[in-house]
């Protein structure tokens, strides 16, 4: 009975289905996060172009004065800017219902460069198995875009 090799079969498959199925898995969620870190670069793509876009335009559309505010990431002009952002991080499930954050930087003069940087917490869903999230089940994506400011020279 000590001898039998009944049930080798099963136990070797066994050992080489595990390694196999978890490789697959890791694959799996590497090729995930790459497409989610393009989804927020795009994110910061769509943030630059609404802050370009914006941040000069006249007062009247945000409940303050012709020139108040403008040219500041400050009050409504600063939501609109946010929600473009969120509006593309939503369609990952991997980042719904988790923060996103849009920093501006730049001169918001004349033609200089402006520059939006998104960071957003990507949610993994196999954490068991991730190598990319690690035991906390989730891993921070950063994403900047520039493009030249649009403003223009004259008061609305």
């Amino acid at each position: 009975m000590r001898r039998g090799e009944r049930g080798a079969i099963y136990v070797e498959t066994l050992a080489a289905f595990i390694p196999v199925v978890f490789f697959f898995l890791a694959v799996w969620q590497i090729t995930d996060a790459c497409a989610a870190h393009l989804i927020v670069k795009r994110a910061a793509s769509a943030a630059v172009r609404a802050a370009v876009v914006v941040l000069p335009d006249n007062g009247k559309f945000y409940g303050v004065g012709a020139n108040d505010g403008r040219d500041s990431m400050s009050g409504a002009r600063a939501d609109d800017v946010q929600a473009a952002a969120r509006l593309v991080l939503v369609a990952s499930p991997h980042f719904a219902g988790t923060p996103s954050n849009v920093e501006l930087s730049g001169t918001f003069k004349g033609q200089n460069p402006v520059t939006a940087k998104v960071t957003a917490n990507y949610r993994c869903f196999a954490s068991w198995v991730s190598l990319v999230c690690g035991a906390s089940g989730t891993a921070t994506m950063t994403a900047e875009a520039t493009l030249p400011y649009q403003g223009a020279s004259y008061d609305y």
